[in-house]
Order: structure tokens, then sequence, then C-alpha cells
């Protein structure tokens, strides 16, 4: 499955094309599409002219936007000429392409290669880290909000298999209802529907879906994976792990590949909350990425606590990445950056397997 949150370039470039037709008499003067060379998806919004001249003078231009689907079509084009098209967004020119019009029909341009947005991102609201801002921060062009404040609607959408799945991610942000969706602490009767969003998050990653969850978010991981993180203190009581210290601290980035990315191995991380989830220890299946130093409150007495700080592992086809730091707090940082280059990384391995 093609993760959508990608970030490679499309396989298309700057250079002059140069693209000669016999045409289609059911295309009205040239047809196209636009990948997005930031994100490998299909950019809406871009802007496609081309200059018309007579007589070697400039006499008018014909503009074109591309719409959700990339797709633009340059019409009312003089036929049986050589027109000079230019991709624009914002203030880049992303292609430039020397297109011949026949006397009749137009002219379809091949598609580039792209992800062509056939797969989707889920963000999970929350009120302590806003990870769609994250996504736009890091070149991700949108996303499907699911209301993390409404308990009902909540369980509604992660108790479904099938709603899961046309995802090819779905990322929690800290801070949303966790109470009779991944548990019932408050014994309401509500462990059915409970084990219903666990098994339904289990099988979406189990059948290649991604999960990326943040710091309070931790209930997520605790509850359906159990077995792949031990987070500090009794499993069984909500929020127990929530005894982080805040203060920036120093990460070490602990897989030796991911540190020759970033061209580091030592990050600053900020935890900015009053508190936030510790993790005691991973199982020998689960990959620690960034590790570190931090502190821990108990009651009036802080101390050491040394931990995993990002984590993941793979369950069937699919995986769930997990930092106990807030991706927002962290921003333009060498820590962001470790964010990026793994995600980075699960698009090409994504890519690799289709």
């Amino acid at each position: 499955m093609i993760v959508l949150l990608a970030m490679l370039a499309c396989e298309s470039d700057n250079n002059l094309s140069v693209i000669n037709d016999n045409g289609n008499g059911d295309i009205d003067g040239i047809l196209g599409r636009v990948c997005d060379p930031a994100t490998s998806n299909w950019l809406e919004g871009a802007t496609v002219y081309t200059h018309l001249f007579r007589e070697g003078e400039l006499y008018d231009t014909r503009r074109a936007v591309s719409d959700v689907d990339g797709n633009w079509n340059l019409t009312d084009l003089p036929p049986d000429q050589m027109y000079m098209v230019y991709v624009q967004f914002g203030n880049e020119i992303l292609e430039q392409l020397e297109v011949y019009v026949p006397p009749t029909g137009g002219v379809a341009m091949d598609e580039p290669a792209c992800s062509g947005g056939t797969g989707r991102l889920a963000v999970v609201s929350g009120n302590y880290d806003d990870l769609g801002r994250v996504l736009e921060g890091l070149g991700y062009p949108g996303y499907e909000p699911v209301d993390g404040q409404n308990s009902a609607q909540l369980a509604a959408f992660l108790s479904n298999p099938e709603n899961l799945g046309v995802y090819d991610a779905i990322l929690f942000s800290g801070g949303h209802v966790e109470e009779d969706v991944f548990f019932d602490s408050d014994n309401s009767g509500q462990q059915i529907q409970v084990d219903t969003v666990l098994s339904s998050l289990r099988t979406y990653v189990q059948q290649g879906g991604l999960i990326i969850a943040t710091d309070w978010s931790y209930d997520v991981i605790e509850g359906a994976w159990p077995d792949k993180v031990e987070f500090y203190g009794d499993d069984l009581r909500p929020d127990e792990a929530q005894r982080g210290e805040p203060g920036t601290y120093v990460g070490q980035v602990a897989d030796s590949d991911l540190a020759g990315k970033v061209g580091t191995d030592i990050v600053d991380v900020r935890y900015d909350l009053s508190t936030y989830p510790l993790i005691s220890g991973v199982s020998d299946e689960t990959t620690i990425y960034l590790r570190g130093e931090q502190q821990m409150r108990m009651g009036t007495t802080v101390s050491s606590h040394k931990g995993p700080m990002t984590v993941g592992f793979s369950d069937g086809e699919g995986e769930v990445l997990f930092s106990n730091w807030r991706f927002d707090a962290n921003a333009k940082t060498e820590a962001w950056e470790v964010l990026k280059i793994m995600l980075n990384q699960r698009l090409e391995e994504s890519k690799d397997s289709e």
C-alpha cells in the first residue's frame, strides 16, 4: 500500500519535454495532469498556461488551473501549431512542455508517475498535538479530519475496519477522547465497544495500514498492542504512564541508518506539556529509533528515567509508529527531520512492495 504521507518527488523534472501527437478528436486543446514533486500526489491549484503569438508578437495567453485530481485542460488553441506550456505552482515552474497541436483534435499528455491520491490520510484531532499542521509543514497537501472530541463519532469511525481500510495512514493527535473508546475505566458497560475498536485497529494495521500516534495518544498503542511497547506503570490504569517532567532533553538516534540520513546521532527533543508518557521498554520485535534520558515525577520527587522516545513495530503487513513527544512542539528541529526521514523511508518501502 502506498502511504499518502509521501515525500518523494514525482518521476518528472523541469527539463523541456517535446510532445508530438496525431490528435484526438474527443479532446479540445491540450489535456494533462500535474503531480506535486514534494509529495507524489496529484496537485490541485497549479496554474498551466501558454502564450499565443502572431507574427512573432504575443497577443494572448491561455490559462487553466488543475483540479483536485491534478487534471488540467488548455482549450481554445489555434490548431496546427507548436506551443510552449508552463506548469507552475506558486512561484515555481514545475514543468515546461513543448506540445504540437495537430490540425484536427487535441492532445492528451502522458500521465506522470505519481501516487495519484489513491491513498488517503485521516487525522484524529486532539487538544495537544496539531498533526494536521504538522503534515502541512512536512509537505503533505491534504488529509481528512476525524473529530477526536466526540466519543460516539470516534468510536463509530474506528470500530469498522472497512472505514479504516480506505486510508493509507491514520494519525492520532494527543488529547482525543479515550474513555469508552480505548478503555472503559468507569465501568460504564462500553467494554464491548472498546474491544471492537482495538480489534479493528489491529486488523487495519495487519492488512497494511500505518498508524502514527504521539504523546497522550499512547493509549491507542497500549490498548491494541500491549505486548509491543511497555509503558511505565499499570497498563490497566488510564494515564498511569504520564509521569514525564517537561523540559528539553538530548535524544540519541539509536538506528545507525537513520542517524546517517539525519546527519547526526544526537537531537534535542522538547517536551512542553505538564506531563507526558514514559516508555519503560519494548519487545524484541519493536525498533527503538530515538532514546534518551528524561525525567520522571512521582508526587514531589523528580528522578531520572532512561528510555525510548520514538519506537516502531510491524504487525502483519502494516506498521505502527509512536513518539512520546509532540511533533508540533518540535517543528523544524532535527527531531522533526527524524520524523520526515522515517516517513520517506516508509514510502520507498511501500513503492518497492507494490
